[in-house]
Parts: structure tokens; sequence; C-alpha cells
């Protein structure tokens, strides 16, 4: 409840809240392992580019056993090293997020970074076609500009 009291007393600051909330969500993290408070975390962090913080938790949402199966979070990870400077790996991490059920929102972020790794121009229009982008907002397929 503390939670939604911080959340009540802020009066809409949403920076303010997430500031004020963040140790009772590093808390709840610790103490449940819940993916809601750890994907809480991971979230602010990479607003925050704190990568440090964002590893940590990525670590114990690892350790929960839910980050293998789970594409959504593969492709947070992965656009977290776009901007480490980690471009294959991100690349890698964006694969394995569509091959396991991703809703595609990151073929974008793949299609640019295979084409800055140097891959074959066709082959990435090939990969779009494949994965053509989801708007999971309006629910309409079509390719990335």
């Amino acid at each position: 409840m503390i939670i939604r009291l911080i959340g009540i007393g802020a009066d809409g600051d949403m920076e303010k809240v997430e500031r004020l909330q963040l140790p009772y969500y590093e808390r709840l993290a610790e103490v449940t392992g819940d993916a809601s408070y750890l994907y809480t975390l991971l979230h602010f962090h990479f607003g925050e580019r704190d990568w440090e913080s964002f590893h940590y938790w990525l670590e114990q949402a690892m350790s929960a056993g839910f980050y293998e199966e789970d594409p959504y979070l593969k492709g947070l990870h992965g656009n977290a090293l776009i901007f480490q400077g980690e471009y294959r790996e991100a690349a890698e991490l964006h694969k394995e997020a569509l091959e396991t059920g991703s809703d595609h929102r990151n073929i974008g972020h793949l299609l640019a970074l295979e084409l800055l790794l140097g891959t074959d121009p066709d082959e990435v229009k090939e990969l779009a076609k494949q994965y053509p982008y989801y708007e999971y907002t309006t629910e309409k397929e079509g390719l990335v500009d």
C-alpha cells in the first residue's frame, strides 16, 4: 500500500512518483522475485540509462527463470545493449525474441542493426518481409520505414 500512497501523494508528478516508489519496488522484487516488480525496475533503469542497475535487475529476472521464455524482456535487453554499443549481441537477442514469439515490435531495431553490421540490404529486406512490423496499438501490419 505504501507504493499506492506515494502515488496518491505525488500530485501526478510521475517522475517524483517513480523516484519515491523505487526503494519499495526494489525491496518487493528482492523478497518476492515477482516479474511485475522486476519489470518495473527494468523499465525505470532503462529510462534512466542506468545500465549497471538495469543489468543487476536483469540478472535477477534471469535467476527467477522467466527471462528465457519472454521475448518482450529479450527485446528490452536488446534495446539496452544498443544504447551501450553492443550491436552484435543486441541483434542476436532481437532475433531470439522474434523466434520465440515476439510481436515484432523491435523489428525496426533489428533491421537497423543488421544494416549497421554490414548485412546485405537484400537480406535485411527479406528479414523485414519475414517479420512484418505489427503495430500493437492499431493492430495493423506493415513494413518498417
